[in-house]
């Protein structure tokens, strides 16, 4: 594939900004876009280990772009990120949904504009060639159970009833008890790990596990969003949910540079070859799945 000369400047650019974002804020930098899938791990740990190298700083600042994708796979991730930083500030330039979320709450911070997206976390499972809620089928199963009991249920739910595979509601019930697992295991581990109450004193362990078991069970719960998709903002994440969210907003200089970041990425990243995922660090010769640049031109106003 050949790169265009204007493809090389906003390459160029790109890595002046990343360089920019490390020095305000003291932190390597790498951005993802695109989805969350095993079939990009060896990418995934050859672009970690490139940044990791230059053993500047034990901090990692991770753009995220995505729909979604394996919570598998964000398991994952976070162990190949923890492995090599023991502080992960994860940044929401636009939006991060489903698996993107999850990951999101495996952060030490976690950064966000006004109109920036997270959503909800309920699994998704494939059924007849698309994506449906596992918790809408464990609770609509529940739901018949409950009218049975009190015999009011129909005819059609019963059939509805016997149609059901207990393998496949077994699966689904041990996908969302693994999103539940995760987030209390990260949140409390890195997002919690310094709560301290006004007074000064220390939250304890058990206060510590239940919030984050309160924070998985609304963000995973289909009832309450309706939509797998749904936008959840800033301000819904702070005043609902109860979690803290730095605002990219309150800093004009890191709003600047973040924004400009991730437009640059989507900008390049357009003008290559169709690829799914396209990951990018100041280490990056051009990106994933990029022939390598030969021009290299140095950065201005930094």
């Amino acid at each position: 594939m050949n790169l265009f000369p204007a493809n090389s400047l906003v390459f160029e650019e790109l890595n002046c900004k990343a360089e920019l974002l490390e020095e305000i804020l003291k932190t390597d930098v790498i951005q993802y876009i695109g989805p969350i899938s095993p079939q990009y791990k060896d990418y995934f740990i050859t672009e970690i280990e490139k940044i990791s190298r230059q053993n500047q700083y034990k901090k990692l600042s991770f753009f995220i772009t995505t729909l979604g994708g394996s919570v598998e796979m964000v398991e994952i991730m976070v162990e190949i990120m923890r492995n090599f930083y023991q502080e992960v500030y994860f940044f929401v330039p636009d939006y991060a949904y489903s698996a993107g979320t999850i990951l999101c709450m495996s952060g030490d911070k976690i950064y966000m504009n006004y109109y920036s997206s997270l959503g909800p976390i309920d699994p998704q499972v494939m059924v007849n060639g698309k994506y449906v809620s596992a918790q809408g089928y464990i609770d609509q199963l529940h739901a018949i159970v409950e009218k049975s009991m009190a015999g009011t249920v129909s005819p059609i739910e019963i059939q509805m009833a016997l149609n059901l595979d207990l393998a496949d509601i077994n699966f689904y019930q041990q996908a969302s008890l693994l999103t539940v697992s995760l987030l209390k295991k990260w949140l409390v581990q890195y997002k919690f790990k310094d709560w301290r109450r006004e007074n000064g004193s220390d939250v304890s362990n058990d206060e510590k596990e239940r919030r984050a078991e309160e924070i998985a069970k609304i963000l995973g719960d289909n009832s309450l969003w309706n939509s797998h998709s749904r936008h959840i903002g800033v301000k819904v994440l702070r005043e609902m949910v109860k979690l803290k969210i730095e605002d990219m907003h309150s800093n004009p200089n890191l709003e600047e540079a973040a924004n400009t970041y991730y437009r640059l990425a989507l900008n390049y990243s357009s003008k290559l070859q169709p690829s799914p995922v396209f990951i990018h660090s100041k280490k990056s010769r051009s990106g994933s799945w990029a022939v390598p640049l030969k021009i290299a031109m140095p950065c201005k106003d930094i």
